[in-house]
């Protein structure tokens, strides 16, 4: 039977490359709920990136190239966010294709990179996948920033049941852990070479694997150094009885005038409840009500004072405000207010700044409407009116006042808006959401995992609370404290928790460095992969020498053995070197 021909050797190479990328990435997050939980293997993280590194060090066309790298990024994104298929279905599509970009940019430096690696020095060698790990996170913060910005699952958040290695995230940021966990891939990639292809003409101490070692050492360190600012530290300090309610309304069914009272009465029963277990403060999701409670017509705001009076208790809750603009259109705005028992709704609120596209704003304004008519009706950011970057001060009955970041829908995505609350000194970070329009699915914990690398990040409390899925608290370290769930039923259920809300005492009145000094590793990535870019240009790879049977010794030192074999060849010092 004749061998199988190198064109389908090479197609089987590309398609294993693409297929074992796209199945360990979306394994690395919670890619399904079943069962009450959600699916993930973190573990995948440390080697989705391996398969197409290994690939790449084999010199590969730029349409080979193209086609494993887009296939592979757009099978495991598309899966990963498939459950925004309740919402639209080709969007699913469209924004798979998109997110699928960025690694193939990633694979395209890595094609020019990785190629000839294995011949080039140690030192070399490290500084090379240091780059390519860098040019990862590069990617990662573009995809934060390009048009509106959607920085959905970092590599980092793959980590969210790690807490050991999340405190990184305290001086670097989110971008510290995305690049350690891709330096230790292509580290892996790079060890794996030495074993498919063993170099036996090498002395033993050039055979080591240095990438790897480093990787281990960078990994061990992070951890070893970041627990001792954990561990003996924690110094527990109340600041609330807080309760979360959850009303879990079905998204389509919110704004139902036939719905209107029993939507409204369900908030009001819930906070009853809470308020008879001695909560301090309510909490409601985003769009909690169904009307605006902020416009001329007061129901609404009369409605929200009557049940925050009767709870004896303020209520935070996610709302609209519908104004009248100085051109006089009307503007609408989704906001986090504060009601008091005694005092009402309070004048300061928080208006969302980062509006989702197309479906609270026009990305392309005018342009667009030449073309289509988007049914939905439109927001103004907070950023227009002042109001984005606004902390609650909320006060109890014993005389002080909290200071509450807000997050409002996905806002706490975006590590900047958490770090700005928390510059302005914030107690704890609220986030109110709404992960009721994409079902019951892993949605709701892919979304919470960023709401953890804010926590560490700031070293704040992050309190969530959706109108269904994923509801709780987690500490400054990373650590879930509570999450909100019903036997058989999960995070998506109607109902309330009362817990208490905890922080830190040692960080009450302190910022970490990343808050203070924000994305500086993003720009030291920059630096980095410029440099290597240069370095790659400038000095090619060595070119393969003539070593190549499967035991990897060199032909050179083939030939003396088989002459010392025959006894034609004398001993002499000439027979060392070689």
């Amino acid at each position: 039977m004749s061998d199988t021909p190198p064109r389908w050797r090479a197609t089987a190479a590309a398609l294993l490359a693409a297929s074992l990328f796209a199945l360990l990435h979306t394994a690395a997050f919670p890619f399904a709920f079943a069962d009450g939980r959600p699916l993930c293997v973190s573990e995948s993280a440390y080697l989705f990136l391996v398969p197409i590194a290994l690939w790449l060090m084999e010199k590969r066309s730029l349409r080979a190239t193209l086609a494993v790298s887009l296939l592979a990024g757009w099978l495991s994104w598309t899966a990963l966010l498939f459950w925004i298929r309740h919402v639209t279905l080709s969007g699913t599509i469209v924004l798979g294709l998109f997110m699928a970009l960025f690694p193939m940019l990633w694979t395209l430096g890595a094609r020019l990179a990785l190629p000839g690696i294995s011949r080039r020095p140690a030192p070399a060698r490290i500084g090379i996948i240091a780059a390519l790990a860098a040019l990862w996170v590069l990617l990662e913060w573009l995809r934060g920033h390009l048009l509106t910005g959607f920085p959905w699952l970092p590599l980092a958040a793959s980590q969210w049941e790690r807490p050991a290695l999340l405190q990184i995230l305290t001086l670097t940021g989110w971008s510290g852990l995305s690049w350690l966990l891709a330096y230790f891939n292509l580290a892996i990639a790079s060890y794996a070479t030495t074993i498919i292809r063993p170099r036996r003409d090498l002395v033993w101490w050039r055979r080591l694997n240095p990438e790897l070692y480093s990787a281990l050492f960078l990994l061990a360190g992070s951890v070893a150094g970041t627990l001792s600012s954990v561990h003996g530290h924690a110094n527990p300090e109340t600041l609330c009885r807080a309760s979360l309610v959850q009303p879990y309304v079905e998204g389509t069914l919110k704004w139902d005038p036939a719905l209107d009272k029993d939507n409204m009465d369900r908030l009001d029963r819930l906070s009853y409840f809470a308020s008879l277990q001695e909560a301090e403060i309510i909490f409601w999701p985003e769009s909690a009500t169904p009307w605006p409670i902020l416009a001329p017509d007061p129901t609404t705001r009369l409605w929200a004072e009557s049940v925050s009076a009767n709870a004896k208790a303020p209520i935070v809750l996610g709302s609209y405000a519908r104004l009248m603009g100085s051109d006089r259109e009307e503007q609408f705005l989704n906001g986090i207010f504060a009601v008091d028992p005694e005092q009402g709704l309070g004048n300061d609120w928080y208006a969302k700044e980062k509006l989702v596209p197309f479906g609270e704003y026009d990305p392309f304004g005018p342009v667009s409407r030449l073309f289509f008519e988007w049914p939905t009706a439109y927001f103004t950011s907070g950023r227009a009116l002042g109001k984005s970057e606004l902390n609650l001060k909320v006060p109890l009955g014993s005389g002080t006042e909290l200071r509450i970041g807000p997050l409002l829908c996905y806002e706490d995505i975006f590590p900047a808006l958490a770090r700005a609350r928390t510059l302005e000194g914030a107690d704890f970070l609220f986030v109110a959401t709404n992960n009721a329009w994409y079902g019951e699915e892993a949605g709701a914990y892919q979304h919470a995992l960023h709401s953890i690398l804010r926590a560490v990040e700031n070293r704040r409390p992050v309190l969530r609370c959706g109108n269904g899925g994923w509801s709780g608290l987690i500490d400054e370290y990373g650590a879930i404290r509570h999450i909100a769930t019903r036997p058989g039923e999960g995070v998506y259920f109607e109902g309330e928790d009362v817990i208490s809300l905890q922080r830190d005492e040692q960080w009450s009145t302190r910022f970490t460095f990343y808050t203070r000094n924000g994305d500086w590793f993003v720009a030291l990535c920059a630096l980095f992969v410029g440099a290597a870019g240069l370095y790659v240009r400038r000095i090619p790879a060595p070119e393969p020498t003539s070593e190549s049977s499967p035991d990897g010794i060199s032909e050179d030192r083939r030939k003396a053995r088989e002459l010392l074999r025959r006894g034609k060849f004398r001993l002499s010092r000439r027979v060392g070197r070689l």
